[in-house]
């Protein structure tokens, strides 16, 4: 059984590999600020590792959660390939799960 609240949200939410950082109700509904768990990457054309950049914000509007649709706002991570000789450059992480939902 699972017990760490973090978890719990996440799993609801349909989303395992997430951290949910702060669930919120207000006049507009249920907010949940996640973004992922992964603390490290690496380049996804040579395998190097990669190096954090800015992250940005994207709103996705969640499937229903015990009748109330949430609107999830993401910190997505960018990433730099480390090794000079890679055409790869930058990139943004993507939650596969996310495709589902729709823009908020």
């Amino acid at each position: 059984m699972e017990t760490d609240q973090n978890r719990m949200a996440a799993l609801m939410l349909g989303l395992p590999d997430v951290h949910v950082l702060k669930v919120e109700e207000d006049s507009l509904g249920l907010r949940v600020e996640v973004e992922t768990a992964a603390d490290v990457a690496h380049c996804p054309r040579c395998g190097e590792p990669a190096t954090p950049r800015d992250p940005r914000t994207v709103q996705r509007v969640g499937l229903p959660v015990f009748g109330r649709t949430p609107l999830i706002t993401w910190r997505v991570r960018g990433w730099q390939c480390t090794s000079s000789d890679c055409s790869a450059d930058s990139w943004f992480e993507e939650i596969p799960q996310t495709a589902d939902f729709s823009e908020g």
